[in-house]
């Protein structure tokens, strides 16, 4: 479990992205079942190995965050 200490709207603004583009990375990643929200403020990490290599930009097959 990740605590998220600000809201999605922060890590957006704190990211220089718009909510709407946070709002969507975190609904694919949560799709492709490598998180899932508890809640607004917690993340649970379903599958770090890929979550990491993404991070990474490494190609992830068929679970990657592009389509």
């Amino acid at each position: 479990m990740v605590d998220l200490p600000m809201n999605w709207g922060d890590i957006a603004d704190y990211r220089g992205l718009t909510l709407e583009t946070v709002s969507r990375v975190l609904g694919l990643v949560k799709c492709r079942r490598l998180i899932s929200l508890a809640n607004a403020h917690e993340v649970k990490i379903e599958d770090s190995a890929v979550l990491g290599a993404m991070a990474r930009g490494e190609k992830c097959g068929a679970r990657s965050l592009k389509a």
